[in-house]
């Protein structure tokens, strides 16, 4: 965020950097001016933090991104299935998806389960669906699927069953 004394870089809990007028950044010079603004960038909301320097000769500006703070997530995906079933997944973010959406990388560690590389979750949505494709066991056979939106991680145990009598009704 902006202040009087400058620009602040953090996280919302611990500030990363400051950035003010008159300091000095070696390979640039002296900051003589300080903005900031908000704007897409290749359809992902971005931070820029316009810097106005002094290197002695002349007045230049330079341009830093930041990624914006990212969702957390959560995951809801039945603990069992039976093999050649289907299971739909759910993943949830704790508030809408910036400008341009979010990309969910998905994960399996169970041999007889696959899920799909990635989910978008599209701007101003607060979850997305995917399906876990499931293959046939003689044996039950445990793993987990785990989603991953920047530092965010939920995982959550997943074990494929044999098909029975019963799982066939």
């Amino acid at each position: 965020w902006a202040g009087p004394n400058g620009i602040f870089v953090g996280d919302g809990v611990q500030t990363q950097a400051v950035v003010q007028t008159g300091d000095v950044i070696p390979g640039l010079g002296t900051v003589t001016a300080v903005a900031m603004m908000e704007e897409a960038i290749n359809d992902a909301a971005q931070v820029a933090f316009a810097l106005q320097y002094n290197d002695g000769e002349s007045l230049k500006s330079a341009i830093v991104r930041a990624d914006p703070i990212l969702p957390q997530i959560a995951l809801k995906v039945a603990a069992t299935a039976s093999g050649c079933k289907k299971v739909n997944a759910t993943v949830t973010l704790d508030r809408p998806a910036p400008p341009g959406g979010v990309i969910i990388e998905l994960s399996e560690t169970n041999p007889s389960a696959s899920v799909p590389a990635s989910l978008k979750i599209a701007s101003t949505r607060t979850s997305g669906k995917f399906t876990v494709n499931v293959t046939p066991v003689t044996s039950t056979q445990g793993g987990a699927i785990t989603a991953t939106l920047g530092s965010s991680v939920a995982t959550k145990p997943f074990s494929v069953v044999p098909i029975s009598v019963q799982t066939l009704m």
